[in-house]
């Protein structure tokens, strides 16, 4: 590929990704970027003006467009953005600001359809349920985040104050506008559960009763999950059922091994998140890689178990497991804070 037609790539690229605007109105951000006038960016377009170094760097930053992929369409090397290096999270509330505006994003693209194969509770379900989310946080806070205000504190709920739960719960309430299709597993709950566990141990709690109502908001979710399964929509967390909310589309695999990996998928564009150093995650529009973990996707789902809509044997064994589970772990921290009562 030469510089001209390398050239004409680029402009020929941010014209389809962004197709849902009007090309006068690309013109216009392209002009305000580049610092130039609109004549200077048609002669760009038609290649009668080279980019500089630095224009082809501010458009590539500005519109995420992985320059090596088109350079080298068959290259192993593609670009991807880490969120921690975007913007150090300094605070939990820098984290779900992160999420919203991603998925605010996707929301607006014409075609959405979010596919999500998840080894843990999916991140936008806990969001909405106050102490699972307070505690997931706590979690994240001394390990991923390494928070200096959590070092030598305990588990309370009042550790996180309202308006991170209210931004998280704007989070839920965009993902469940939605049409997602989804690939569980009955050991999502097993991270969460573990990490319940050695908190009770370790004498993390404030008050070990907190424990026991993180896994009765857990069994609330788990309740939550078998009705939208059940409906195919989704709703928010304490609702009725309605078919306002998006599709829902739930399937069972226990062979597959992944880590969580959300595409965003659309007639737009796509984008691919996973996870990298939990929570923390991995971004790319790279088409390539796009399109090949969305037919991944499409492979796995084809040796998984639908879970949505007339499956209800399926259906019932899968969320009665995971429901035993949680019982399970909290007998068992019944059982703890009953000994060390009695001591």
């Amino acid at each position: 590929m030469n510089a001209l037609s390398f050239q004409t790539a680029i402009f020929d690229h941010i014209l389809e990704k962004y197709s849902n605007a009007k090309k006068p109105e690309i013109i216009d951000q392209l002009s305000d970027l580049l610092q130039i006038g609109k004549d200077g960016i048609y002669r760009r377009m038609r290649g009668e003006t080279a980019l500089t170094v630095d224009e082809l760097k501010i458009i590539a930053t500005h519109f995420q467009l992985s320059l090596d992929s088109m350079i080298h369409e068959k290259s192993d090397i593609h670009l991807f953005s880490y969120n921690f290096f975007s913007l150090k999270i300094n605070s939990s509330l820098d984290y779900i600001q992160q999420i919203y505006d991603n998925m605010n994003s996707a929301y607006r693209l014409p075609g959405l359809k979010i596919y999500y194969a998840s080894m843990d509770i999916p991140i936008v379900m806990y969001f909405g349920s106050p102490e699972l989310l307070a505690f997931k946080l706590y979690v994240y806070g001394l390990t991923s985040w390494s928070f200096k205000f959590l070092e030598n504190q305990k588990f309370r709920f009042d550790l996180f104050p309202p308006q991170i739960i209210e931004a998280a719960q704007k989070v839920t309430k965009v993902y469940n506008l939605a049409h997602s299709h989804e690939i569980w597993t009955s050991s999502m709950l097993d991270t969460t559960l573990n990490q319940l566990d050695y908190m009770v141990s370790a004498d993390q709690f404030e008050n070990n009763a907190d424990a026991l109502l993180i896994c009765d908001a857990i069994l609330n979710l788990i309740q939550h999950f078998r009705k939208m399964a059940e409906t195919g929509h989704k709703f928010p967390l304490g609702q009725t059922p309605h078919s306002d909310g998006g599709r829902f589309d739930l399937f069972h695999n226990e062979l597959a091994s992944t880590n969580n990996t959300v595409l965003v998928s659309s007639n737009a564009d796509k984008m691919l998140f996973t996870t990298f150093g939990t929570p923390n995650f991995l971004k790319t529009s790279d088409a390539k890689i796009c399109d090949h973990i969305e037919s991944w996707f499409n492979t796995l789902t084809n040796k998984s178990t639908s879970l949505s809509f007339h499956s209800e044997k399926s259906r019932n064994w899968f969320f009665n497991r995971l429901k035993k589970k949680v019982l399970w772990q909290r007998q068992h921290i019944e059982m703890h804070i009953s000994s060390e009562t009695s001591l």
